[in-house]
């Protein structure tokens, strides 16, 4: 019946395609092993001991393993609805947990909006919380549950694998990525600390009732919002959410009394956010091998790329191949690369408080540095455009030169100032300084932003010993 009911709703009237996720992707059993052995790679063994076999443990925990199976099995979904322009359902026997991840990442895909931070926090509410995602014993909040599972991890990875991947199309960063892990984990925030919206308001109701509290009143259960940045963090350190390179739509202006828009364009940066290509065999590919494309760096299918699932039809493969062959679209549908070299582990997530995994004035946040204040110099710019081109007399001259949506900041045009002496590949969860005291975790995030060196030295140790 809820078939048919789809069916008649359909614009086309076509069929729904069935997804049995149970079928054709890890269970949460899995995902929690995975996610053991992946816990135990990362913090348990030594790090010089475990240095020479990296490779093979990290394999054999096949945590990437399902992060690309999962990205495949959404691609396909993808496929379906916007290629043969079906309707998909989601089958699973519990029914709000892998189809919470699959739905989520597709709608990632497919819908720019989602790739916002307002529209990704949507999404959450939307596919997780109101759906009934089971926070409470996913992730063990009580520490008495067997039924943990990483899947709201396994998510955000799956997203982060594709802002790796298309850095332009997403507005958010990394480090708001981390950020929100964090804060499921923390048993606080009422967001992320119940099985459902039913569980909330029955525990809120038993706790006004044993303590005799009218329901609405002040001194009834209530639990902050984790949206509700500002509780956690400050508005200079929320900037680190915003992520540089990414590419949206700016706010119009006013210009003679037409209506003009400022945005940068998105075909110009197809080439150069895509893969690398594989290292060439006598300066030939062969065709078992990824061929470059002319005037980008993704890779070609291999012709096994993308198996189409059973009762899809074979052009999939050539929807895959049409689709990597075209200039990406970072405002319309995004597919992920799925060969070995393209599936990264997530190293800021699972790295920042490995000590011997630290690079000091290194890793990726040198790059993010240098994209900062070249955004903030062309935010500079802009807006001095405008305050020119508008001769408004209602402004100070500096009152909108002063907004900046970068935390680097330019200290002016053609700032060639060094990366600052506290940053390193963990930023902004881990700071630089002595590294010998393994039973030192980290300290509040407010201190590594403000670049204080927090750990103490060998040498003040010994002076206060």
């Amino acid at each position: 019946r809820i078939c048919n009911a789809i069916t008649r709703s359909h614009p086309l009237r076509s069929d729904v395609y069935k997804s049995d996720l149970d079928k054709c992707l890890p269970n949460i059993q899995e995902i929690q092993a995975a996610h053991i052995k992946l816990k135990q790679l990362c913090v348990n063994e030594p790090f010089d001991e475990t240095e020479e076999k990296w490779l093979s443990s990290l394999e054999n925990t096949r945590w990437l393993e399902y992060i690309r199976a999962f990205l495949k099995h959404s691609a396909e979904l993808v496929y379906m609805m916007e290629c043969k322009h079906v309707s998909v359902v989601l089958q699973e026997e519990e029914g709000r947990d892998l189809s919470c991840l699959a739905a989520s990442l597709i709608q990632v895909m497919l819908d720019p909006y989602f790739r916002t931070i307002v529209g990704f926090q949507s999404l959450i509410q939307k596919e997780w919380v109101m759906a009934g995602y089971q926070f409470l014993d996913r992730c063990n909040h009580l520490k008495r549950s067997d039924k943990e599972s990483p899947l709201f991890l396994m998510f955000l990875d799956c997203v982060w694998q594709l802002l790796e991947q298309y850095p332009a199309a997403f507005e958010f960063s990394e480090v708001y990525l981390t950020i929100l892990y964090d804060s499921a984990r923390i048993s606080l925030f009422g967001t992320f600390l119940f099985n459902c919206p039913h569980q909330r308001v029955k525990e809120s109701t038993e706790f006004a009732i044993s303590k005799n509290i009218q329901l609405g009143d002040e001194k009834g259960l209530r639990f902050p919002c984790v949206w509700d940045w500002s509780l956690q963090f400050t508005s200079r350190d929320r900037l680190l959410f915003h992520n540089p390179l990414y590419i949206g739509k700016s706010a119009p202006s006013v210009h003679n009394g037409a209506l003009r828009t400022f945005k940068r364009s998105k075909k110009n940066y197809s080439s150069t956010l895509r893969g690398v290509p594989p290292a060439l065999k006598n300066g030939i590919i062969s065709e078992q091998e990824f061929l470059p494309r002319r005037n980008s760096l993704i890779l070609k299918l291999k012709p096994d790329f993308f198996q189409p699932a059973e009762g899809q039809s074979h052009s999939a493969e050539q929807y895959f191949r049409d689709w990597f062959a075209k200039p990406v679209d970072l405002h319309g549908v995004i597919l992920p690369h799925l060969s070995g070299t393209q599936i990264k582990l997530w190293k800021l997530c699972y790295f920042r408080w490995v000590p011997e995994a630290q690079i000091n004035h290194g890793g990726s946040i040198t790059a993010f540095h240098r994209v900062s204040l070249l955004a903030d110099e062309v935010d500079m710019l802009n807006r001095s455009l405008r305050q020119y081109k508008s001769n408004s007399s209602l402004q100070g001259p500096c009152s909108e030169l002063d907004q900046s949506r970068m935390y680097f900041r330019a200290n002016g045009l053609n700032d060639t100032s060094g990366t600052p002496d506290f940053l390193s590949s963990s930023f902004p969860f881990s700071p630089v300084g002595n590294l010998c005291r393994r039973s030192i975790l980290g300290t509040p995030l407010s201190k590594f932003l403000s670049g204080a060196k927090i750990w103490l030295s060998t040498e003040t140790l010994a002076n206060e010993d």
